[in-house]
């Protein structure tokens, strides 16, 4: 994890939630060097990075700027997404549901050179 996200994290854990989830398939570091130089281009939070064995997971405060994610990560990597949400409850003073959003990103498997 990156160090400019670190004091951040901590102090977003303690009362923030998240709105969004990015989901890397399958783990590349290249793909998630992306990510992180557009989160911090964008001065979005980082809530927390769950890393598992298929890929990682990066919860983000702004639902907003993961729909624009995908669609740069579309034009620059090769790969397929899939974006989902799930009501999370009820704005009573406004009368709206709260949805928090999931983004995945999986890159296609490197093309076998053919001899």
């Amino acid at each position: 994890m990156h160090n400019y996200f670190k004091f951040k994290m901590v102090r977003l854990l303690i009362g923030q939630g998240y709105e969004a989830k990015i989901q890397l398939r399958p783990f590349d570091k290249k793909l998630h060097e992306y990510v992180y130089i557009k989160i911090k281009k964008d001065n979005i939070d980082v809530i927390h990075e769950q890393k598992l064995k298929e890929g990682v997971d990066i919860y983000v405060s702004s639902a907003k700027f993961a729909f624009g994610l995908i669609k740069k990560l579309k034009k620059q990597f090769k790969g397929t997404s899939k974006v989902t949400r799930s009501l999370v409850g009820l704005n009573k003073k406004a009368g709206k549901q709260i949805h928090r959003i999931t983004v995945l990103f999986r890159l296609d498997p490197p093309e076998e050179d053919e001899e």
